[in-house]
């Protein structure tokens, strides 16, 4: 799994590639909290969660993502996602954790939708 964060004014990108197969690997999983949580500072409003790059993910991977969720709503910020495709999306549109959050076919359609200030399902 690959994991990069990158700040555009106050929006985190997070993005994840690769393998998310988590069960047995715990410092993976503390790879990307402590990227994610790297990528926080004061001027954040919103997260970015860029997911289009994975192949496969399981429930230690779900698990993982359910942990950035709960931070995410911890510190009151926006969350925007970009769901992969494949098996790996499919597993994670079935068990509905990303549901209550816009999602966006594209990075760019998230920032877009950023500076305008419009969330929203693109």
């Amino acid at each position: 799994m690959q994991v990069e964060i990158q700040q555009v004014s106050q929006t985190t990108l997070l993005r994840l590639e690769g393998d998310m197969r988590l069960w047995g690997h715990p410092e993976l999983e503390e790879k990307l909290l402590d990227a994610f949580r790297g990528g926080l500072n004061d001027e954040v409003r919103e997260i970015v969660l860029n997911m289009c790059g994975l192949t496969s993910v399981d429930t230690m991977g779900i698990a993982a993502l359910v942990r950035v969720l709960i931070e995410s709503t911890r510190r009151n910020l926006i969350l925007k996602v970009i769901l992969p495709p494949g098996t790996a999306g499919e597993s994670l549109r079935r068990v509905r954790i990303f549901e209550p959050w816009p999602e966006y076919r594209e990075e760019s359609a998230a920032l877009r939708a950023s500076a305008a200030g419009m969330p929203g399902r693109v």
